[in-house]
């Protein structure tokens, strides 16, 4: 069958289960951020749709009760990063509305080709931790007054302060549509 097109050597449902799969593997990499919420908020044990506006996933403890919402920040703000696209951020608010984590899930930032690693992003998100939904953070400068200042990442100023808006005012947007509160500062305990 030397020279025969795909359709004819495959048949047509070898096309179709390939279709799926393909669909399959999309619909699987589109919920990769449920496996993250655990890691940041340690008592998690379900995590439900996301829902409303904006979008966001009530998280649960293993009696069922509500602990926090999770949220992706390209569903709720769509910053562009310095590549022009928004981030995909997992974050999580706790019931007192603290981040209780992020985690990047997606980005398409060039930085990585100019020698700013991954970890060096990690370290940069691990800072929002405890951070309540209501402060004003600033990356890199001075400390807005009732704020947080925060390290930004050399060589990456934009994405740093990209992800940073991103993160804080998706926070925000859940927090005060879902009624969590507004809590300013960082909590105790945290970074």
């Amino acid at each position: 069958m030397a020279g025969s097109s795909p359709p004819a050597r495959y048949g047509r449902r070898g096309i179709l289960a390939l279709a799926l799969l393909g669909l399959a593997l999309t619909v699987l990499a589109g919920d990769s951020w449920r496996s993250h919420v655990a890691e940041l908020l340690a008592e998690a044990a379900r995590t439900g749709e996301l829902s409303g506006e904006p979008p966001a996933a009530p998280v649960f403890d293993a009696d069922g009760e509500r602990l926090g919402y999770a949220l992706l920040t390209d569903h709720v703000t769509r910053i562009p990063g310095y590549g022009g696209r928004p981030f995909r951020i997992l974050v999580v608010l706790d019931r007192t509305g603290h981040i209780a984590g992020a985690r990047i899930i997606e980005h398409t930032e060039p930085i990585l080709q100019a020698g700013v690693s991954e970890s060096a992003l990690e370290r940069f998100i691990a800072q929002y931790e405890g951070i309540g939904a209501g402060t004003d953070v600033r990356v890199g400068g001075r400390a807005p007054d009732n704020g947080l200042r925060l390290d930004g990442i050399s060589g990456a100023t934009i994405t740093a302060m990209s992800m940073g808006a991103a993160i804080t005012e998706s926070a925000y947007q859940v927090a005060a549509s879902r009624g969590l509160p507004l809590a300013v500062g960082r909590k105790q305990g945290s970074n």
